[in-house]
């Protein structure tokens, strides 16, 4: 398969640092609960953020995206006292921060159901957004709500009704956001309410495209039984980032079990590295050749225990892969 992209065109490489929270990599034991982890990390927020920014420096990144706690922007402002520090911190190790996830499905139902909390969402995102603007970041990483937590019959067909109001919501989110030069990028989490070709394709249609892009996770639309290909192809000047990473089938998400971190130790159990899994790279890569796509390509690899090695051999693959389209 031949590709038009120019000799050399290459995406940005990152990752989210949600790939550094196995407990081993800070010297924790591996059966420590996450709450301790959280706990151990904040004690010693410098020492955290050091580590993972050091080891991201290392395996060739350009860039990270800040993830949950103890990773999040509250986390870095821990670490380094304000933004200027957390920029010189990047600048040290010759990185920039692409992105910055926010813990949103919650928070966007909430505002859907509860329209007297939305000044409280407003201000918890305005001041995310300003945290960003200072560090020179401009992508906010959201996810939507769960299908599943909003009834079993949302799993198979959700009313339109319900994508309007959700919509709304985000487009009033994100006129905040740029209101600090921000946009918000929705993830595609498996059994969400972005994660299925249709339901990106109704959001895309509902929200601002100057104010509200997508984060596209390869790994979990296909995990949710979407195809990213044909969503990359259809949206790609809409996809400022993606998380790159692969899935060894299709799952159904009425058969997980148990709380959050139970049911995601499943979920990650099916992710695979690229060209592992049941994505049709070539086809993926393709499509970004011939729009000359340079945006941040993120290695997601949740609780990695040797996330140095797998994002140094992460990017090595990726960048194989890329190169052999070129010159084919």
């Amino acid at each position: 398969m031949s590709s038009n992209a120019p000799a050399g065109a290459m995406p940005k490489w990152g990752t989210s640092l949600i790939t550094f929270f196995h407990p081993t990599f800070f010297g924790l034991a591996a059966d420590t609960p996450y709450g301790d982890y959280v706990d151990a990390a904040y004690r010693d927020a410098r020492g955290y953020f050091d580590l993972m920014l050091d080891t991201a420096r290392d395996a060739g990144l350009q860039g990270v995206e800040l993830a949950p706690p103890p990773a999040g922007w509250e986390g870095a402002l821990m670490a380094y006292g304000t933004p200027a520090g957390v920029k010189a911190a990047l600048d040290d190790r010759g990185l920039v921060l692409a992105s910055s996830y926010m813990e949103s499905g919650p928070v966007l139902r909430r505002g859907m159901e509860e329209p007297l909390a939305r000044p409280e969402i407003d201000e918890e995102v305005a001041r995310h957004a300003h945290f960003l603007e200072a560090v020179g970041c401009d992508l906010i990483v959201m996810g939507t709500p769960s299908r599943l937590e909003l009834g079993p019959d949302c799993y198979d067909v959700v009313p339109k009704a319900l994508f309007e109001r959700l919509a709304s919501e985000l487009n009033r989110i994100a006129a905040v956001a740029a209101r600090h030069g921000c946009r918000v990028a929705l993830h595609t989490d498996a059994y969400s309410l972005c994660s299925r070709d249709n339901d990106i394709d109704t959001l895309m249609s509902l929200t601002d495209p100057d104010t509200v892009a997508l984060c596209l996770d390869s790994g979990h639309v296909t995990l949710d039984g979407g195809d990213p290909v044909a969503i990359l192809s259809r949206h790609i000047d809409r996809i400022p980032v993606a998380h790159w990473k692969d899935a060894d089938q299709a799952l159904d998400g009425r058969t997980l079990e148990g709380d959050f971190l139970e049911r995601h130790a499943v979920m990650m159990s099916h992710f695979r590295w690229v060209g592992e899994g049941i994505v049709d790279w070539d086809r993926y890569l393709d499509v970004l050749g011939k729009a000359g796509w340079r945006g941040w390509a993120h290695a997601e690899f949740d609780f990695a225990e040797d996330p140095a090695g797998v994002l140094r051999a992460h990017v090595d693959i990726c960048r194989a892969r890329i190169a052999a389209l070129v010159t084919s």
